[in-house]
């Protein structure tokens, strides 16, 4: 991103543009474009994208903030900054619901403005650099296995570089990596968030709990005592991450159920994201769904490796043809052996510990393989069958 990156003002109070115009005069901040609708911020945003945006929701706060959701999903680039004139947590949650990065009143223009565009895109260059060793792991639905492949495909890119590979568990609703592999810990992703000051790779190290000496965990803010009803701070956890990645040679994130837009975000950011599934037709459509998404906010199709998990090649109701036709793309596989499987969870180990030589594991390591090609490739390939 350029030093003074653009930005947008949507707004129809020429008060509020006055103000704003006022705040950044006489600074080296990003130029700034005002427009009177969201309608002709995306007719420019289709041909010149973003650095941030500043939408004015007043008058009409709950329509303005339901016309933003589709708009901060097209653009997971783009930092989208809410004003309002009221300002009180139920409409601040609604804001972070949708995406937004901060809420911001209207009479804090002058003095928090310059603040929060200098955390957002003036300092943040390395940013919106492409993090090549992140790794998201997204699911397409609840128990298809996506946090089993996160863990040990964490631990297999640790085996396979030689060098320490992070899993961050972004599983807000239960968190059950730490369980997986019988850590406990004081911190964890919660406490890296609301911690005062700034995010680097020191904090993330100090506050990951160590499975081996290669693999270690930043446990779920599920497991952190973060309120269900709290949304995660987006600002915040896009430096975390980048911290991650400055910290460690490999991140993975294991985050089912994330909002659309975060899931994009993620894979924008990224060499590869893996999109876990189980041979259903639920399970397809959803991933088929989730796949339609990501492209529409630009996420380039080679980046996004659908993975079906307990794969067999014989007494499955869906055969492999019509699975990849659904898909529209070539899939990986992980075989199904829930013997295996079920042995590594029981005793809360990688399947490098208790089944090496298994034909899961030897997937995994393929998956790993391609994921450390990806991140010194400039065009990552999609796992093929």
């Amino acid at each position: 991103m350029p030093t003074a990156p653009h930005i947008a003002l949507v707004t129809r109070t020429a008060a509020t543009a006055e103000t704003v115009a006022t705040a950044l005069g006489g600074h080296r901040t990003p130029a700034c474009t005002t427009f009177g609708t969201l309608d002709e911020l995306t007719a420019h945003m289709r041909q010149s994208p973003m650095a941030a945006a500043i939408i004015d929701i007043d008058p009409n706060r709950s329509e303005g903030l339901a016309r933003l959701t589709p708009i901060v999903s097209q653009y997971p680039d783009t930092r989208f900054i809410v004003l309002s004139n009221i300002v009180d947590n139920k409409l601040m949650l609604q804001a972070m619901e949708v995406g937004a990065r901060h809420f911001l009143s209207t009479e804090s223009i002058a003095t928090d403005l310059l603040d929060v565009l200098q955390r957002l895109v003036m300092d943040g260059v390395a940013r919106n650099v492409e993090r090549r060793n992140i790794v998201p792991v997204l699911s397409a639905s609840g128990g298809c296995g996506g946090t089993t492949v996160a863990i040990n495909l964490t631990n297999e890119l640790h085996l396979v570089s030689g060098k320490p590979a992070l899993l961050v568990d972004l599983d807000c609703h239960f968190g059950v990596a730490d369980a997986y592999l019988g850590l406990t810990g004081a911190y964890g992703l919660t406490d890296v968030l609301t911690r005062p000051g700034e995010i680097d790779a020191d904090l993330v190290r100090s506050t990951a709990v160590d499975y081996s000496d290669g693999f270690h965990l930043l446990r779920s803010p599920a497991t952190s005592n973060l309120p269900s009803e709290s949304p995660l701070d987006r600002e915040r956890l896009s430096n975390v991450i980048a911290a991650c990645a400055d910290a460690y040679a490999f991140t993975v994130i294991d985050a089912p159920r994330v909002p659309m837009s975060l899931a994009a975000e993620l894979a924008a950011n990224s060499a590869l994201t893996f999109l876990i599934l189980q041979l259903t037709v639920k399970d397809l459509r959803v991933a088929r769904s989730m796949l339609s998404a990501l492209m529409k906010r630009d996420i380039s199709p080679e980046r996004i490796v659908p993975v079906i998990n307990r794969y067999s090649k014989r007494g499955m109701m869906i055969a492999a043809e019509d699975a990849r036709k659904a898909l529209g793309r070539p899939f990986g596989t992980i075989s199904n052996d829930y013997r295996n499987t079920v042995r590594s969870i029981n005793y809360g180990q990688p399947l490098e510990r208790t089944a090496p030589r298994c034909q899961c594991r030897r997937e995994l390591q393929d998956l790993a393989e391609r994921v450390v090609q990806a991140s010194v490739e400039p065009q990552p390939s999609p796992v093929a069958r």
